[in-house]
């Protein structure tokens, strides 16, 4: 990433991160990624979005967690190799 010359992001930075995230994402499971999109995105609880699927409140738990650290992951491999790998 480049930056401003103020220090911040610029447009084709954002880009760049914004198409990583999206990459990412669709390397999860479609269960996943809603569990995700439902919960960080939307604002439902846990509990709500178990609802959704038949799943426990911790079951949900479980996958957003593995979910988050799957796109930490990936999102680290894409910043140290200047894109999606």
């Amino acid at each position: 990433l480049s930056g401003s010359a103020e220090g911040g992001l610029d447009v084709s930075d954002i880009i760049v991160l914004r198409d990583n995230l999206e990459k990412s994402l669709a390397d999860l499971k479609p269960v996943d990624r809603s569990i995700v999109y439902l919960y960080a995105v939307e604002g439902l609880t846990f509990k709500e979005v178990g609802a959704v699927f038949g799943l426990t409140e911790g079951a949900v738990k479980v996958r957003a967690h593995r979910s988050y650290k799957r796109l930490r992951e990936l999102l680290v491999l894409a910043l140290i190799f200047g894109g999606m790998f």
